[in-house]
């Protein structure tokens, strides 16, 4: 303490070890933590293109199961209201011919991104029943996401 007021008396300063400070960081550490952090992201990326697929996938998946959905419920509608000949009469007109295998009538049309099919068998599960499968297949499919399937059991009038 005597020493320090003895230096300012005097105007000189006292004798300290030098302490080295550094304003930034060397080149060589900066490379070192670029190559870290490559190394790092290289070990990520394919987790980034992974969630993608995923992603693609779920939305085609969402997207066909709710136009499955429509198509049950539209179905649906015309059991409430008119009668398996009437309905089938609709069906014919708004998709295809349909193909008759034994009890089964399916139905199909292709859209701009959607193809539809409908099978409905007849007397199923028990007699004047009429089981009704609609699926939904994603025309642009990069994944090979799987087509949604509706499944009902209806009664006409």
């Amino acid at each position: 303490m005597i020493e320090l007021f003895y230096c300012i008396k005097k105007g000189l300063e006292l004798s300290r070890p030098m302490m080295k400070t550094k304003g930034g960081f060397t080149f060589v550490e900066v490379i070192i933590a670029m190559a870290i952090f490559a190394i790092l992201v290289v070990g990520i990326f394919p987790a980034f293109l992974i969630g993608i697929k995923l992603n693609t996938v779920s939305q085609i998946a969402v997207e066909t199961s709710t136009q499955a959905q429509g198509v049950i419920e539209e179905i649906y509608g015309y059991s409430l209201t008119n009668t398996y000949a009437e309905t089938e009469t609709l069906l014919t007109a708004a998709y295809s011919t349909p193909t008759v295998v034994g009890s089964t009538k399916t139905y199909s049309k292709t859209t701009a991104d959607y193809t539809i099919t409908i099978a409905i068998t007849s007397n199923s599960p028990e007699y004047g029943m009429y089981k009704v499968i609609v699926n939904v297949t994603k025309l642009d499919n990069p994944y090979g996401a799987q087509p949604a399937q509706a499944e009902t059991i209806l009664l006409f009038e």
